[in-house]
């Protein structure tokens, strides 16, 4: 008789005793939790927005719990309505306070558009649309756009996508080869004739995307050249990237 009494004590401990600490887990992340609630948020790298804009998009409020804050819903929120920002980063400083830092996209080109000129990113996500024509962008030519809705990658007719990747990838080399700024506009019309205007003083022939940042090199070599004349103009073909680049006067 004893014994079974101690079966049925040691049964009913095997079980009340992790529900027991189950529960004092729960109360205590329960009570631990009602004290971690948000009472800053702090923005950084925001300029062509306001940092109260960046908070209300991202749907974080004080008050909120620390704990249990979704901070990718909170960064995919931000990048999807801030067409300006390429990426957020949402972190939490303990104990009361919530660090957002975006990185904006840089306005690098346009394209011609009905009523307008879309302003797009060396990525092809549009930014922004323009009645005049944005100055210091480089102006892009050979695709006509089909949407231009800001926060999106550029789309365009006649089934383009191509052309539309190798207008992407030579933004991005001039991009990181410093040398965008010296580019007025960029011709991708014939992807294996691809050109752009130079300084204002040399249309430059790259030919396909193909090495393209070793062509972009040869160009600023050809440049360089003490031998050639400072008020040159004309064609400079850079489109074998394993020779010298090839310059015909105009």
């Amino acid at each position: 008789m004893e014994s079974r009494r101690q079966r049925r004590i040691s049964k009913s401990a095997a079980i009340y005793i992790p529900v027991g600490a189950l529960l004092v887990i729960f109360l205590t992340i329960l009570g631990i939790s009602s004290f971690l609630r948000i009472m800053a948020i702090e923005v950084y790298g925001a300029t062509r927005y306001s940092a109260e804009d960046v908070v209300a998009v991202s749907g974080i409020s004080q008050g909120d719990n620390l704990l249990f804050l979704d901070m990718e819903a909170a960064e995919r929120r931000i990048v999807t309505a801030m067409p300006f920002v390429s990426e957020a980063i949402v972190s939490r400083i303990m104990p009361d306070t919530i660090k957002i830092e975006v990185v904006e996209n840089t306005p690098v080109a346009s394209l011609e558009i009905r009523g307008g000129f879309l302003i797009i990113d060396s990525s092809g996500r549009i930014l922004d649309r323009s009645e005049t024509l944005p100055p210091g962008l480089v102006e892009i030519r050979g695709l006509v756009p089909v949407e231009a809705v800001a926060g999106t990658q550029l789309r365009v007719e006649g089934n383009r996508e191509g052309n539309v990747q190798h207008m992407r990838d030579v933004l991005v080399s001039l991009e990181a080869e410093g040398m965008l700024d010296e580019v007025s506009h960029l011709d991708v019309s014939n992807i294996s004739r691809i050109n752009f205007g130079f300084q204002g003083r040399f249309s430059v022939f790259v030919g396909t995307r193909d090495d393209i940042r070793q062509k972009l090199r040869n160009l600023r070599t050809a440049v360089a050249d003490e031998r050639l004349p400072e008020d040159a103009r004309g064609q400079i073909d850079v489109s074998v990237h394993t020779e010298r680049a090839h310059f015909t006067p105009s």
